[in-house]
């Protein structure tokens, strides 16, 4: 879960190298770093931190993930901080209150000159059939 959460914020993996056995090697010290250009808060750095411990005791169970303020915190309270984080960063007051137009609904039913018909294929049968005997009039 550290894993995915670190990709879902950096965009990123956490565990980085030249060649695989370098990536697992770095996976097996726990070796990893968070990309400079990133702002990350520090409840979501600390989740990271304790759920990408390389032993298996020290790291975070399901019990404390789920009571880690990452987790159980309303979003209320991040969309806040995501506020501050991100709105300088486009250059908006408030980047959560842009809204796009959302996009149209899917059409409930299609004209017939819409519909692509399916694409006929042979039967397996046939087709082994007509290489068996091409091979067998070749013998």
């Amino acid at each position: 879960m550290g894993t995915v959460i670190f990709l879902l914020m950096t965009g990123t993996y956490p565990f980085e190298g030249k060649n695989p056995i370098q990536v697992m090697q770095s996976i097996t010290k726990g070796v990893y770093t968070f990309p400079s250009d990133i702002k990350i808060s520090n409840v979501c750095l600390s989740i990271i931190h304790h759920l990408l411990q390389v032993a298996p005791d020290s790291r975070y169970g399901y019990d404390e993930y789920l009571a880690h303020p990452f987790v159980s915190t309303p979003p209320n309270d991040y969309l806040a901080e995501l506020r501050k984080l991100f709105g300088p960063m486009y250059g908006l007051a408030d980047p959560l209150s842009v809204h796009e137009e959302p996009p149209p609904p899917p059409p409930t039913h299609y004209e017939k000159s819409e519909m692509i018909p399916p694409p006929m294929l042979k039967k397996p049968s046939d087709t082994f059939m007509s290489n068996s005997a091409n091979h067998m009039r070749a013998i």
